[in-house]
């Protein structure tokens, strides 16, 4: 008998078998993302047996060949190995071995094989069998070779359908908050759909006239509940969270009950829970009463708990399938008993046909709340009743464009995502917000924005943990929440939980929690030497993982030292360090580090980048070259390479800031030097102390001087491109009625200039110069200035925001500033007091005050909506990874310079079309290739 292991072998991944699975209508969609070697073990046995089989034959030439063959039936095994071995000449009968599996790995071999060798009938007729019926059409995506990434694609897009249909009806019902279906993620949407109630389900057999008949039922679960799943207590924390679909051990191919067995499972587990399946019971007798004669053949049924995605096929069966007692009552309550309240319920909407519809409803009901939300908080203006009333999905997309949004939003659903987080309480923070709209050119009405968060009790955690004693009973209870919901811990009784001791508490966490990881317990054992937590190694040793990570956040944060150096690095070396941590070239360093870099160090960390980076081939073959007709001066290798010679074998072996020193010792070329003296008789350049200059001399006078524009002679005649500018305007009517065609024709360079500063700004400025606002790089304008902008000032504007001109060339524009505001003169108060600031300068306008508090806020810890931010973006590869310690260390700075550089990721990403997308349209062109066409 050979190996098992070693017939089983065959190359797919989980995940490509679950998508192909679920390509074939063989499972619902699900989530890929949580497929793992369990769940996938899982999937497999529930579905038909597959027969696996070696045969072993050997040739004429006395070779023995080895054939791995997969059925669902034992004679396709035989019809599999004649087809393989048609035109082959052997000496003997083959050997086999057969092995009935149900394991994933013989599902991948049955998989794999050519659909052009399968039954077809016989595949669907046991899968019918099994109670799985299959479309004959669907059956061809899940066999062959194939490719990984479209099956994944395509199994993607049908659970994203199923989602939206689903999230679709509930928001149309009022059953959840209006939430953007075009953004919402597949994880988001799993969350959301798996914390409905729980349903239940049945399915009876019959003998029927040619073959056994199957009928499948699902309705409410009618829990009786002591006390409602997701009713927290104020004393229990989150310990009850809802029952999710793995407490609920839904399993719809599972294994059948003879029909005369009354152990039906239809309790969940826990004390406190009661199940009924009234509603159920009514729909099989509706249909057994409108089938004479099906009850009397009823061989097998099953019953068991369902939810999750099972809402789906409760809501397409219609209502008088769903109600059959007629009224929705059993609906509202079963939502009611799981601790989802509804007031305003439109039960019936969850039933409609028209799949379209209900997205495009529920859509513009995300985007009514979103509208109302805004306006209420003075953000936007309040739309007229009119248009309200007369509001359509596209009107609603066109005016949720114009939206603005803070940094670090990228959609505006997220405004209602920012209105959920707790209000702002001290004075602090609501400078710092106000910083944020002013800095985004939102309106800040402190009084309605602050309305328009939640009220919330103000009970707050003490921030600066500094021993164990720090955590509370009430942050155990918190952490018990979470194992019970995850279903690592059993669920306690209420008494029980409400009376937990700190110690009883803390050993349910420590028993049913993983230990801390080795990253936590490093990153405490670096905050203890710091001093900034007093914890022993044996402390640390006993920690769980929840533990830790409460710890870690709260830790006080370390202070950045506010001295500047005496040689800050210049702008351009500024540029080269920021592109190589972008690169991740450089390791992360919190802004406050960054921005008090000296030249030296600066140039320091970029070298050791070139140091890195092997020498490239265009300097390999430069200094290759040299070395034959010539050498290099003997004090430069003496100090790149400490002897006074190299050869051709040290060429590969150097880096590129070595090759970079060894070429600018060289002699400048007479090119150089002549394009240097050229520069001095054009007096662009003054002239050098001599004109020895080595390679590397010559081209940083060059390239300084041609980065430079040549100005035009003001005396001059226009440039074409201005005349044609100034005919444009002409043509726009946006000139002075006395300039003429002929006048424009006869105009100087300094003249033309002058009127088309002096015109209305394009556009294309305005646009350019909106989305400079909106990514922080210039600060707001007000709109009656930016409605009446001249194409001067937009320049201005533009060349700033690009580094061409200095920002303090903006004085002018943005005029005199009002002076600080009384909150704004309460927090330079309450820093004065704490020691932050020295003292608060007299008659300090509004925007020194806010950059004054900015700059100490740098320094300042991120909150928990922030770093929820954070990880949002790291989610979504729009900013580094950045490790639990990197987590902990993160102030305001860092922040707000992350999401600078997830905006540039973003638009980077919008220039070029991904890897995905042209994987997907080529995908897309081979499956309308014929068959036998592909190469």
């Amino acid at each position: 008998m050979p190996d098992e292991s070693d017939i089983f072998s065959p190359d797919m991944s989980d995940r490509d078998l679950a998508a192909r699975l679920i390509r074939m209508g063989v499972i619902p969609p699900m989530n890929l993302d949580l497929v793992d070697a369990e769940k996938i073990e899982e999937i497999t046995s529930d579905l038909p047996t597959v027969y696996a089989c070696r045969y072993v034959v050997t040739d004429t030439q006395g070779q023995e060949l080895k054939l791995d063959c997969y059925d669902l039936e034992p004679e396709g095994l035989n019809r599999q190995v004649l087809q393989e071995l048609s035109g082959h000449k052997f000496n003997s009968f083959p050997e086999r071995h057969i092995l009935p599996e149900y394991s994933p790995d013989a599902w991948k071999g049955f998989l794999l094989r050519d659909f052009a060798g399968i039954d077809r009938k016989a595949v669907l007729a046991r899968f019918r069998h099994w109670g799985i019926p299959l479309e004959s059409s669907r059956l061809k995506s899940g066999f062959g070779v194939g490719s990984p990434e479209l099956n994944e694609r395509r199994a993607e897009e049908m659970l994203r359908k199923n989602q939206t249909d689903l999230l679709s009806r509930l928001v149309r019902m009022g059953v959840i908050e209006p939430l953007d279906l075009d953004r919402v993620s597949i994880g988001q949407a799993d969350e959301i759909i798996k914390s409905l109630p729980a349903l239940t389900e049945s399915e009876i057999i019959w003998k029927g006239d040619h073959d056994y008949e199957r009928k499948r039922f699902v309705n409410l679960a009618e829990f009786r509940i002591s006390r409602p799943a997701g009713f927290t207590p104020q004393s229990q924390g989150e310990m009850d969270e809802g029952v999710t679909d793995d407490e609920l051990h839904p399993s719809r191919y599972g294994g059948y009950r003879h029909f005369d067995d009354p152990a039906y499972d239809s309790e969940l587990r826990g004390p406190n829970v009661r199940a009924g399946a009234h509603t159920l019971h009514m729909q099989e007798r509706m249909f057994l009463d409108r089938h004479e004669g099906v009850e009397d053949k009823l061989i097998h049924r099953r019953e068991n708990i369902t939810g999750g995605y099972a809402w789906l096929d409760y809501f397409r069966q219609g209502r008088n399938e769903a109600l059959p007692v007629g009224h929705a009552d059993a609906l509202r309550n079963a939502f009611k008993n799981w601790g989802i309240p509804v007031k305003r319920g439109h039960w019936e909407l969850g039933f409609a046909k028209d799949v379209k519809t209900n997205i495009k409803e529920a859509k513009l009901i995300f985007y009514k709340a979103l509208f109302s939300k805004l306006a209420n908080a003075g953000i936007i203006p309040m739309m007229p009743k009119k248009e309200w009333h007369s509001l359509d999905l596209p009107k609603a997309e066109a005016a949720a464009a114009k939206i603005p949004l803070l940094p670090e939003q990228e959609t505006p659903g997220e405004w209602l995502e920012f209105f959920k987080q707790k209000a702002p309480e001290s004075s602090m923070e609501i400078v710092q917000m106000e910083a944020r709209f002013t800095e985004a050119g939102v309106w800040f009405d402190e009084k309605l924005i602050l309305a328009a968060f939640p009220n919330r009790n103000s009970g707050q955690q003490t921030k600066g943990f500094r021993s164990m004693k720090d955590i509370t009973v009430d942050d155990y209870k918190k952490m018990i929440g979470r194992l019970t919901a995850s279903g690592r811990m059993d669920r306690i009784s209420t008494d029980e939980f409400r009376n937990l001791s700190l110690e009883d508490a803390r050993d349910y966490v420590r028993g049913y929690d993983e230990p801390a990881t080795d990253k936590q317990k490093n990153v405490l054992s670096f905050m203890a030497s710091e001093d900034r937590l007093t914890i022993s190694d044996q402390e640390i040793s006993q920690l769980s993982r929840q533990e830790a990570s409460l710890i870690i956040d709260r830790a006080p944060r370390m202070d950045f030292p506010a001295n500047e150096p005496e040689n800050p690095m210049s702008e351009s070396t500024r540029k080269e360090l920021k592109r190589m941590i972008d690169n991740e070239e450089i390791p992360q360093m919190p802004y406050a580090r960054f921005s008090r870099l000296s030249e030296e160090e600066a140039r320091a960390k970029i070298d050791l980048v070139y140091a890195r980076r092997p020498i490239s081939e265009k300097q390999a073959n430069f200094i290759s070259e040299t070395l034959k007709t010539g050498s290099f001066p003997a004090k430069t290798i003496k100090e790149l390479f400490g002897r006074s010679t190299i050869t051709q074998a040290d060429v590969a072996k150097m880096n590129q800031l070595q090759a970079s020193r060894l070429i600018g010792s060289l002699p400048a070329t007479e090119k150089q030097i002549e394009a240097v003296k050229q520069l001095v008789e054009d007096q662009r350049i003054p002239a050098p102390d001599h004109y020895d200059l080595t390679s590397a001399e010559a081209r940083e006078i060059l390239d300084k001087a041609y980065g430079q524009r040549n100005p035009l002679k003001p005396d001059g005649p226009a440039t074409k491109r201005q005349k044609e500018t100034l005919m444009e305007l002409y043509n726009n009517h946006q000139l002075p009625e006395s300039i003429t065609p002929n006048k424009i024709n006869s105009m100087t360079v300094e003249d033309a200039s002058e009127l088309i500063d002096e015109s209305p700004a394009s556009s294309s400025q305005k646009d350019l110069i909106g989305r400079f606002v909106h990514e922080g790089t210039l600060e707001p304008i007000p709109r009656e200035e930016f409605a009446n902008m001249t194409r001067g000032s937009a320049s201005l504007l533009i060349d700033v925001a690009t580094g061409k001109r200095p920002k303090a060339d903006l004085a002018d524009f943005y005029g005199a500033d009002h002076p600080a505001t009384e909150r704004q003169i309460k927090v330079l108060k309450e820093l004065q007091e704490k020691g932050k600031i020295p003292e608060i300068p007299a008659n300090i306008t509004r925007e020194a005050a806010s950059q004054l508090i900015t700059d100490v806020s740098n320094g300042e810890p991120i909150s928990p909506q922030q770093l929820a931010i954070l990880d949002r973006k790291i989610a979504e590869n729009k900013i580094p990874v950045l490790s639990d310690a990197d987590k902990a260390k993160l102030t305001q700075g860092d922040f707000t310079r992350l999401l600078k550089e997830s905006k540039k990721q973003e638009a980077a990403a919008k220039e070029a079309p991904s890897a995905g997308t042209r994987e997907h349209a080529k995908s897309k062109s081979r499956e309308k290739e014929p068959a036998g066409m592909r190469r």
